[in-house]
């Protein structure tokens, strides 16, 4: 399962896809308690992710049992951001919201 974050009349290139796990602990460090569907002003998301430091959410890859979790590096976070402050910054230009579904 995944989470779609986009606004009204995004193009698809902007659209971002995360997996349900990525998707609650990126929005958890950035501030926002999400559920799976939602909205938020373009400008308080931009904000919050350009005070968030992509470090905070890097973790390992760990298997435990049959269970395998492949972890986040540095740079999937940092795209992660990126890519959300790219979206929000289109959604201000055309007075937009962010939304997830």
């Amino acid at each position: 399962m995944s989470v779609t974050i986009t606004f009204q009349g995004a193009q698809e290139e902007l659209e971002m896809n995360l997996s349900n796990c990525n998707f609650f602990a990126f929005f958890k460090k950035i501030g926002i308690e999400a559920d799976y569907c939602g909205e938020e002003k373009a400008e308080v998301l931009y904000n919050l992710c350009k005070s968030f430091n992509p470090k905070a959410l890097v973790q390992n890859a760990y298997a435990e049992g049959n269970y395998y979790d492949c972890g986040r590096s540095l740079e999937q976070v940092s795209r992660y951001k990126w890519n959300l402050m790219t979206l929000a910054s289109e959604a201000m230009k055309q007075n937009k919201s962010i939304v997830w579904y």
